[in-house]
């Protein structure tokens, strides 16, 4: 498994190296874990004899600011929802690039459903143009002050579910292949 690990690390740039790298790890019985913004470091990670977590850096579309923003906002914790993500990470983050790719490669699966999470991307982007309006004009009213923006707060719509299949496809999009299920799982 470390070794797996390593050669995932040293090949994170190269998507078809990586899934040839994935299936070997397969079967050996080692499980490869979806990225995740709350788990996954900037690289693969060996988590223990059969698990090694996806790396950030290994999703398309998510440069190494964004990767350092979503590290750095962990410091004070997990973020629990997506409004706690819009305000820790701000414009590194939350652009159509970067989210497209987080939703779609699963890693944000935690906050919400992704096809909720894709129908809401302008909204948060919204949300995060009126976080940086009050600060910068320091228009901050005194419920702003206790446990950060809790103003209006971030508004959210249901969108249409993606389905197993939508979301194995996105994954591979996203990261180069499905991890979490196989097409033939959905029969």
């Amino acid at each position: 498994t470390e070794f797996l690990t390593a050669l995932m690390v040293s090949d994170e740039d190269d998507s078809d190296r990586i899934v040839l790298e994935i299936n070997e790890a397969r079967s050996k019985w080692i499980q490869v874990l979806v990225p995740d913004v709350n788990e996954s470091r900037r690289h693969f990670t060996y988590i223990d004899k059969t698990k090694i977590r996806f790396g950030l850096k290994a999703i398309k579309g998510v440069g190494d600011g964004p990767i350092g923003t979503i590290l750095s906002g962990r410091e004070w914790g997990n973020y629990t929802t997506l409004e706690d993500l819009v305000q820790k990470t701000g414009s590194d983050v939350i652009n159509k690039k970067t989210l497209d790719a987080l939703i779609k490669s699963g890693a944000m699966d935690t906050l919400w459903e992704r096809g909720h999470m894709l129908a809401n991307m302008e909204r948060m982007a919204g949300y995060l143009r009126e976080i940086e309006h009050k600060t910068s004009t320091k228009q901050m009213d005194m419920f702003d002050l206790g446990e950060g923006m809790t103003g209006s707060g971030l508004v959210l719509e249901s969108g249409a579910p993606l389905s197993f299949e939508e979301k194995i496809r996105e994954e591979r999009n996203a990261i180069g292949m499905s991890i979490s299920g196989d097409p033939l799982d959905g029969l």
